[in-house]
């Protein structure tokens, strides 16, 4: 009789007292994780009366699967809108405590003489709390919906990511241990671009790819494609130096914002739950009572350092944030415990061979002992609030609670500064991270490693220098471009914001510029400097190519839409569209007076500008009883012409600015009001051939609008219409530029009068063959009515 493959013996042992101790730890109303610990206890090498795990190595290697399952099922709840969602009370607690835990965590370490890299893994350790503890605690305890409690999951979210970035900044410093401070913070910074290039090609492409499959797609081929991807990114991350865990929570995080994201996470439960509960009891077989005796003192001191060092760093965090005493008491009383994170660190250090084997079991204790004093820690939080009221001096205790005061004198911030410099950093970092990260990957990275491969290294210096210009050239409009609404409305409020303006242009430009000259260095060899001038220039040359800003659109509307799948999705389904939602809280109309003496009086639009340079749209002109719906760039004003403009907020209020300023328009001040009423008004007052009207008219798939700009499908110069915007994919793109190619499948969400709009839907189903045909018909009926008119004035002669 064959004997039984040892791995599975094993994993039924595992799963047989695993099972017994998390029913009996459910039954008492405990974390399931420390039944896990309890069962690796048993099944370890210090058990005697129980059979033992015979091979460790294959149960390690569940274990890191295990792993691999919780970071991918944390990042399928993650997302970047919820980062985004955090408060400011979040950040500052999150930053206030990890930066205190872990220099705590590393005092201790070097005080009781455990050696750097195990101090600095201590540290690691004892700075992140652990959410599955802290939810539980606050379910069985009523305290979800508590104000401390809202505060704190924000904490968490921070938590979570901020662990996952200290992984890699652990492995890099465990690696780099001979290397100087410079080196490691280059390693540092290499990585963190690796990273940001990565997630956005992951979101780039992923969801695209579920799109495609869709039809195919069922429960199985899901699972198993949103596991191979998990496994794929683990294998990848390994590749280039990350760790496996941070792999697997990319993967899912890039997975999150998807519309499968809750089915996915369905269907891996099982297997997550599974190889979760080895991991666990795994961690329970490196505890030795030997060794916790050995080590009972600095399990005693790291424990108080725990409970006390993250209960005051919250709390302090929370009081720095502007929060009253009683909230960031409490809050500090439910984070006073380390979990799952200080484990997988814990294994990580172990997987480096840079931490001594006391460590994880210390940890281990340390966790078990906080996670069921938690519950006892939280209850008690009124109790503790008291006593230190009693403590803290009364004066203190009025200025924490007392509402923070608006200092009169203080001078308050504009607006649009901060609004501009806001987008402008965000849009630095995204676009200088592609052209920075391509362009280097290509030049320094690819370059050497397919030089090696190839044994020509001038052939491939210009080649990869050439991929890296293509590559890079989309993105280079983008990166030099500040124009937006705010540049305009800082340029036009004071002269002395110009040369401000001026020179975070010129940044922008410069280091574009920077960027691009490593690859002409490597196509044209030239000195450095004149290679930056080089660079410069070809970003002056790239900056004005039309066809290569409508290949940058298409990449950031599939982008955008691939990003935010998951929420326009949710819109779709409560019946709303993203475009229309988009236009009722963003778009607004504003009405004006020609007056006599107006410098716009007679003067074409196209001459004036006001859609090219201040982004609005004239949409009616009411001039007596008449009413011109969407003039084009050939209309001009009269005196007395009332004047409807349409806009975002700031646009409208630069188009006053603006309009007042060369004496164009008299502003009528009756309030902006919503698009949504404007034409809701339009309806009831004025008759059918007046009145305008919004319609959504989707582009067909043989229209012969397929493949043109928004210019040359005509929209407005031929068909009277003005464009508010096209929905594509679910996203909304409102004030599509000029240069945007039309795709089959658009939305066009289009204004004009009732008549026009049905021309323009008409002529969106006939295609280009059937348009050419029509032409042709009108012409032989053209040539006929000529040939009838000649024959009849010869039968007069």
């Amino acid at each position: 009789m064959s004997q039984l493959p040892a791995l599975i013996t094993d994993l039924a042992l595992i799963m047989i007292v695993a099972g017994i101790t998390t029913l009996l730890f459910k039954k008492l109303n405990q974390p399931l994780v420390l039944g896990y610990i309890v069962a690796g206890v048993l099944v370890g090498p210090v058990t005697a009366f129980l059979p033992t795990v015979s091979d460790m190595e294959n149960v390690e290697t569940l274990a890191d699967i295990g792993v691999i399952f919780l970071m991918f099922g944390l990042g399928l709840e993650f997302s970047l809108h919820k980062l985004a969602k955090v408060g400011k009370t979040a950040f500052i607690t999150a930053v206030t405590t990890i930066t205190f835990m872990l220099f705590l965590g590393f005092a201790i370490g070097e005080m009781l003489g455990w050696g750097k890299m195990n101090s600095i893994f201590l540290g690691g350790m004892i700075c992140m709390s652990s959410t599955i503890i802290i939810i539980k605690a606050l379910e069985d305890l009523n305290l979800k919906k508590e104000p401390f409690a809202e505060g704190i999951l924000g904490v968490l979210v921070l938590e979570d990511v901020a662990a996952i970035f200290l992984m890699v900044v652990l492995s890099t410093i465990s690696v780099s241990q001979g290397s100087s401070g410079a080196a490691l913070l280059g390693t540092l910074g290499k990585m963190a671009l690796y990273l940001a290039l990565w997630l956005f090609l992951g979101i780039y492409m992923l969801p695209t790819f579920f799109k495609r499959i869709k039809s195919v797609m069922n429960d199985e081929t899901l699972l198993v494609a949103s596991v191979g991807i998990c496994f794929g990114m683990v294998w990848l991350a390994e590749t280039i130096g990350f760790s496996s865990a941070l792999g697997a929570f990319l993967a899912g995080s890039i997975l999150a914002g998807t519309v499968h994201a809750e089915r996915i996470d369905r269907l891996i439960n099982p297997c997550k739950d599974l190889f979760a509960a080895v991991f666990f009891v795994s961690v329970g077989m490196m505890v030795s009572p030997a060794m916790l005796m050995q080590h009972f003192v600095p399990i005693m001191v790291i424990t108080a350092a725990v409970m006390l060092g993250q209960m005051a760093s919250v709390a302090g965090g929370m009081l720095l944030s502007g929060k009253d005493f009683s909230t960031a008491v409490k809050g500090g009383s439910a984070m006073c415990q380390i979990g799952e994170f200080s484990f997988i660190i814990a294994s990580l250090g172990v997987s480096l061979n840079v931490t001594d084997d006391f460590l994880y079991p210390v940890v281990v204790a340390v966790s078990v002992i906080t996670t069921f004093a938690t519950p006892y820690w939280v209850r008690s939080a009124p109790a503790l609030e008291r006593m230190l009221r009693k403590v803290f001096p009364g004066g203190l205790l009025n200025a924490i609670d007392s509402p923070a005061k608006e200092n009169s004198g203080k001078r308050k911030k504009d607006p649009d500064w901060e609004a501009f410099r806001k987008r402008y950093i965000r849009e630095f970092a995204i676009y200088g991270t592609i052209v920075l990260g391509v362009t280097f990957v290509f030049t320094q990275v690819a370059l050497y490693l397919i030089a090696d491969t190839l044994h020509n290294f001038g052939i491939v210096k210009v080649l990869m220098g050439i991929i890296a210009l293509v590559l890079v050239s989309p993105f280079v409009r983008p990166m030099i471009t500040t124009r937006n609404r705010f540049f305009t409305a800082l340029f036009l409020k004071d002269v002395k914001n110009r040369w401000k303006l001026g020179l975070l242009s010129i940044l922008r430009i410069a280091f574009c510029g920077f960027c691009l000259s490593f690859p002409l260095e490597l196509i044209f060899p030239m000195p450095s400097l004149a290679a930056f001038f080089g660079g410069l220039l070809l970003s002056a040359l790239l900056g004005h190519s039309d066809w290569l800003e409508g290949i940058y659109f298409a990449m950031e509307t599939r982008f955008l839409a691939n990003f935010n799948e998951r929420k326009l999705q949710e819109l779709v389904d409560d019946g709303r569209s993203p475009m229309q939602k988009w236009m009722d809280e963003n778009l607004f109309v504003e009405q004006f007076l020609c007056h006599g003496g107006s410098s716009a009086e007679g003067v074409l639009f196209s001459e004036l500008k006001w859609s090219t340079q201040l982004h609005v749209n004239v949409i009616k002109i009411r001039r007596d009883e008449e009413h011109f719906n969407i003039p084009d760039g050939g209309s001009f004003l009269l005196p007395g012409d009332r004047v409807f403009v349409m806009g975002e907020k700031k646009q409208l209020e630069n188009f006053i600015a603006v309009s007042s300023q060369k004496n164009q328009l008299h502003h009528r001040p009756l309030g902006m009001e919503p698009v949504s009423i404007f034409l809701q008004k339009e309806e009831d007052m004025f008759t059918k051939e007046n009145r305008l009207i919004c319609r959504a008219v989707k582009v067909e798939g043989r229209s012969k609008f397929v493949g043109k700009s928004v210019t040359d499908s005509g929209i407005k110069a031929q068909w009277h219409c003005a464009l508010a915007g096209i929905e594509r994919d679910n996203y909304p793109l409102p004030h599509p530029n000029p240069k945007r190619i039309l795709m089959a499948g658009d939305l066009l969400w289009l204004l004009g009068s009732e008549k026009q709009l049905d021309l323009i839907q008409s002529e969106n189903l006939m295609t280009a063959s059937d348009k050419a045909d029509l032409d042709a018909q009108h012409l032989r009926r053209l040539r006929k009515i000529t040939s009838d008119e000649r024959k009849r004035k010869m039968r007069k002669v």
